[in-house]
């Protein structure tokens, strides 16, 4: 990959050793899995140390993350560890893992890869991404990784994110709307009322709102976090 992806039959030039393509692909089944952890994180590291601001967004290094998974060879051990689609029958499919990606938007570079099972949500994992991120940082993700809590986390640890609005998350543009507090029983006199408090209209669609903390714990996250000072504080959306 360092040679820019070349061949497996090139190897042996690169090398100066000689051996076989199948012979190279056996050994490299061997490698444990957190050598090649250790790698991505030592070339992501060494990236990012020398990026230059061309490759900044307004001098802010900005990452794209993103979800997706793919299949595996049909083991016990795999079914066991990361579980098939409910759709299969037994013995009929194969495991897939969900997979949560972060790259550099500058560079394209893969910064780290996060592997979990099928019947997990992204939001369950997205935390073991932030160790990556420095103070300062932007995230850019999808609606799946917009919530209340995640952006509490984000801003607990100096970053900036740019998320699509969850699905289920009210947007109102009208000057000085009102809004149901978190934790208020559905009613038909509330529906369709944003549940965020709107600070100040910056246009006809900008707007900066505070969003308050929800009354339940997500399940994803320990309530011992979920109770740090970050979440008991409105933060800007």
């Amino acid at each position: 990959m360092l040679h820019g992806h070349t061949a497996c039959r090139h190897l042996p030039h690169v090398s100066g050793i000689r051996f076989s393509v199948s012979a190279f692909c056996q050994a490299r089944i061997t490698l444990p899995l957190g050598v090649l952890d250790h790698l991505l994180a030592r070339l992501g590291h060494s990236a990012h140390s020398a990026l230059s601001e061309e490759s900044r967004w307004h001098g802010h290094r900005t990452f794209l993350l993103d979800g997706t998974g793919c299949s595996m060879p049909d083991t016990p051990v795999l079914q066991d560890e990361f579980g098939q689609p409910a759709e299969q029958r037994p013995g009929c499919g194969f495991p897939v893992t969900r997979l949560l990606a972060l790259f550099h938007a500058g560079t394209g570079l893969l910064s780290q890869l996060v592997v979990a099972p099928l019947n997990s949500h992204d939001l369950s994992h997205v935390r073991e991404v932030h160790p990556t991120l420095e103070p300062g940082d932007v995230l850019v993700a999808d609606r799946g990784l917009c919530s209340s809590a995640h952006l509490a986390l984000l801003v607990q640890a100096g970053l900036h994110a740019i998320l699509r609005i969850g699905a289920r998350q009210m947007v109102d543009f009208t000057p000085q709307r009102p809004f149901v507090m978190p934790g208020t029983r559905r009613t038909p006199e509330i529906k369709g009322l944003p549940r965020s408090r709107g600070i100040k209209a910056h246009g006809p669609d900008d707007q900066q709102v505070t969003w308050l903390k929800p009354k339940t714990c997500p399940p994803w996250l320990d309530r011992s976090t979920s109770t740090g000072s970050a979440f008991w504080t409105p933060y800007v959306g």
